[in-house]
């Protein structure tokens, strides 16, 4: 969400510009306010396939009552391929 929150480099703005503006801007300006979420029990595949789709870097990790458990990011993505490789 940063990422795509930051200006690109062929911004007008110059370095501190840019630092100035990020440095006012609230979480809430650069959040999703609705994530896309799962559950532990999700299957890996389903998750995966959730973020290619949605072009998303990770997802969040939620309860049956939609709290916060966890994140499950692309590292950990390419951590359980090659888990799963090797155990091949």
């Amino acid at each position: 969400m940063i990422k795509e929150y930051t200006p690109g480099k062929s911004t007008s703005l110059d370095t501190w510009e840019v630092h100035y503006i990020l440095s006012k801007a609230k979480v809430k300006d650069a959040m999703n306010p609705h994530p896309i979420t799962i559950t532990p029990d999700t299957p890996l595949c389903r998750a995966a396939q959730l973020v290619h789709d949605n072009k998303l870097y990770g997802l969040c990790v939620t309860d049956k009552d939609g709290t916060l458990v966890g994140l499950m990011t692309t590292t950990n993505f390419m951590e359980a391929l090659i888990s799963i490789c090797s155990s091949n």
